[in-house]
């Protein structure tokens, strides 16, 4: 019999990724951005539901049918020999290329000839395998990162993100209905938007994402620091439209985190999109579903 929780049991070691990408302390930064940019490429399609919050071929799934699929990442451990000292996250890249761009309403600049090591942010969070998934989720939470880095006797061996976390909740069938820990408003922007006017909106709002709406009000993409960064060489005054992902996930309140989990990870949408009335009346971010289960 299946049994619903409203918690995780265990640790990270059984959903933790062993295949890690790094870089050194002299690493460009160019090569970083390039780094991120070859493994971020693969995304989901765009997924509407009816009120059953699921289609048919999209039922939940156990952690290893997506674990096979490789791994997306918004940060890099830089190492040194084979000890992490610290990280270089997309936010750090995307703060870089506003700085020395011509600030507000100008397009990101050039990343600027500098190592990993000048702007890594140090230490790295660290945990060993066999750290309890309540406690990094909550860690998550209380520093606002997506991923930790996992280490055996100093050693890199591992890591654990935001992504591997919805293959747990999916796995422990947490029940919590989407409604209750949604983030909301939603920051939207309209789909007439300039990238410019996006890239800004992100930093300003303090968010990882936007969603992107139509006339109406309905969703038809996201607009992240990953799509931001993708972005930078077009000029500033580009339609959001042409630098915007098109994998959504739109579900009603209703839905249970677990479902909702199962969905997310398998179509690798950063996000969901909770609807009413053709609306969108929240979110559901990565460090909202680790905030749900972090207790």
């Amino acid at each position: 019999m299946t049994v619903h929780r409203s918690h995780l049991q265990g640790s990270i070691e059984s959903f933790m990724q062993s295949n890690v990408m790094s870089v050194s302390l002299e690493t460009p930064l160019r090569e970083v951005s390039a780094l991120l940019d070859r493994h971020n490429s693969a995304e989901g399609g765009c997924s509407k539901h009816n009120d059953s919050g699921l289609s048919g071929e999209n039922s939940p799934k156990a952690p290893t049918d997506v674990r096979r699929r490789p791994e997306s990442f918004s940060s890099v451990p830089v190492l040194e020999g084979e000890h992490i000292v610290g990280v270089v996250s997309r936010t750090d890249l995307l703060r870089l290329g506003r700085r020395e761009g011509a600030g507000h309403g100008a397009p990101l600049a050039p990343l600027p000839a500098r190592s990993a090591g000048e702007v890594a942010t140090r230490p790295a969070v660290v945990v060993t395998p066999g750290e309890s998934l309540m406690h990094v989720a909550g860690m998550m939470v209380e520093r606002r990162i997506h991923r930790v880095f996992v280490a055996q006797e100093g050693k890199l061996v591992g890591v654990f993100s935001t992504l591997d976390l919805l293959r747990a909740i999916a796995h422990s069938r947490v029940e919590l209905q989407l409604a209750e820990v949604m983030s909301k408003p939603a920051f939207t922007l309209p789909v007439a938007s300039t990238v410019a006017h996006a890239t800004d909106r992100l930093a300003h709002a303090h968010v990882s994402g936007l969603c992107i709406v139509d006339e109406e009000g309905w969703p038809v993409g996201l607009f992240s620091q990953r799509e931001a960064l993708a972005a930078s060489h077009l000029p500033g005054e580009s339609s959001v439209e042409d630098a915007m992902s098109y994998a959504l996930v739109c579900l009603h309140g209703q839905v249970p985190l677990y479902r909702a989990a199962s969905l997310a990870a398998s179509s690798r949408a950063r996000r969901v999109l909770v609807i009413e009335h053709r609306h969108v009346v929240g979110v559901v971010t990565p460090l909202d579903f680790a905030r749900a289960v972090s207790h």
